[in-house]
């Protein structure tokens, strides 16, 4: 084999471009990496431990690591020096994906104490942790040594009583930017979260049957909440999956009382959509699941849209719970020109003045997402269908009619699997489509 060449030599010199090729590469090509050269280990090793499957690949690195009634925890027998390997390798961790279960053969879940043994014992537990999943299966009273200063991202599994996990979080990882909770969400514990000042993205997914509030409480609650959003003054991003279980309404939100959000996802009654939607300002990218809607409701809901992020939104996403007339639910979107994404789920209405109010309302747009109730297909022309290639930016186009698959362009096959009907794709697009049947 001939030596390696100045450019290689060159290449290997070069940290960040290393850095760069190896954090690109799939974890599968990592390990031979290790074999190319010694300088190369201080690269790839970072890189493997970057993302754990689970925290028993670290704590295996314990020596006399044991079962104890069915689960691993560590020996009675532990020295300072036992810990040396499980230190060093620890502090290139930024996420493990399961705390307290394993992935590998053996016994399926790791007792939540050993973490806080460590702790108490010195350890420096994931030091440079950035994401953190904590299940509703695991102590939450077990936390506190995941929580630090490095901490961006924390997506927290709440049950009752799980006020002291939100102080913890508070205390020792004040500068999180991402947080998503779920499960029981009382006041005192939301109300805890305005602290956490450096938020850009809140996701709160609530119990479906939140018993612990009480639903006659509910809308107030959440009408306290709503209007101090504005304490998170970095606030971005906000997804509220709210209860299904109960019909409820909620007074009027204060105008732009959310002017921050711009990116939003909501999931709840069709009242309180709107109320959100009057009071948010500017938004940019929508996701809007009603749990029961017509169409009127949607029409409302578009114009509480249109009225307030006329001029910024790019992106909508609107599922239906019942089938829609596009050319009524949608037409106040109409001054909404700069939109370039559309996603609808459900079952729609589309006829031929559709299609070209589609090509007239956003010229911009470079995606469109829509199911046709089969019914309606008679109404809709492959001569108007055509009229949507006067969208120069178009690049993806998915329209479904009952089991029949379209792909255009065929290069969005891998990424994209659109569909539409296939005589409708055949006509209009000939030899430059991909067509499928389910």
């Amino acid at each position: 084999m001939p030596p390696p060449t100045d450019a290689v030599h060159k290449f290997f010199d070069d940290d960040q471009l290393v850095e760069r090729m190896v954090l690109a590469a799939p974890f599968q090509a990592l390990p031979p990496l290790l074999l190319t050269s010694k300088s190369m280990n201080k690269h790839v090793v970072p890189a493997v431990w970057r993302v754990l499957p689970s925290s028993i690949h670290l704590l295996k690195l314990i020596p006399g690591l044991y079962v104890r009634s069915g689960k691993w925890s560590l020996p009675s027998s532990l020295t300072r020096s036992d810990l040396r390997r499980f230190e060093y390798y620890s502090q290139f961790v930024f996420e493990v994906l399961n705390l307290f279960s394993t992935t590998c053969d053996g016994p399926s879940n790791i007792d939540a104490n050993v973490f806080r043994e460590l702790a108490l014992f010195g350890a420096t537990v994931f030091p440079k942790l950035r994401r953190l999943t904590l299940p509703s299966n695991g102590d939450h009273q077990l936390s506190t040594p995941f929580f630090h200063r490095a901490l961006q991202v924390a997506d927290l599994t709440l049950r009752q009583h799980s006020l002291k996990l939100i102080d913890d979080l508070i205390t020792f990882s004040p500068t999180i930017c991402s947080l998503s909770l779920r499960g029981c969400l009382p006041p005192a514990v939301l109300h805890r979260t305005f602290e956490l000042r450096r938020l850009t993205t809140l996701k709160l997914f609530f119990d479906r049957h939140p018993a612990s509030y009480g639903f006659q409480y509910f809308p107030i609650y959440l009408h306290a909440f709503l209007c101090d959003l504005v304490a998170l003054q970095h606030l971005s991003t906000l997804v509220l999956i709210l209860p299904k279980a109960c019909i409820y309404k909620m007074r009027q939100l204060p105008r732009h009382s959310l002017s921050g959000v711009r990116c939003l996802e909501l999931r709840a009654h069709i009242d309180v959509l709107q109320r959100i939607l009057s009071a948010s300002y500017d938004l940019v990218e929508v996701i809007i699941v009603p749990y029961y809607s017509s169409d009127l409701d949607c029409h409302a809901t578009m114009t509480s849209l249109a009225d307030t992020s006329r001029n910024t939104l790019r992106s909508l996403t609107y599922s239906a719970s019942t089938c829609i007339d596009f050319s009524f639910a949608f037409s106040p979107l109409r001054p909404a020109s700069n939109i370039t994404e559309i996603n609808l789920l459900g079952s729609t209405i589309l006829q031929d003045n559709d299609i070209r109010n589609v090509v007239d309302m956003w010229p911009l747009l470079q995606h469109f997402v829509t199911p046709i109730q089969q019914d309606s297909v008679s109404a809709l022309t492959l001569r108007a269908v055509g009229h949507l290639t006067n969208l120069q930016h178009l690049h993806v186009l998915r329209i479904q009619i009952a089991d029949h698959i379209l792909i255009w362009p065929p290069s969005s096959l891998a990424m994209s699997h659109t569909v539409c009907g296939t005589n409708l794709a055949c006509h209009l697009f000939g030899d430059s489509c991909v067509t499928e049947q389910t």
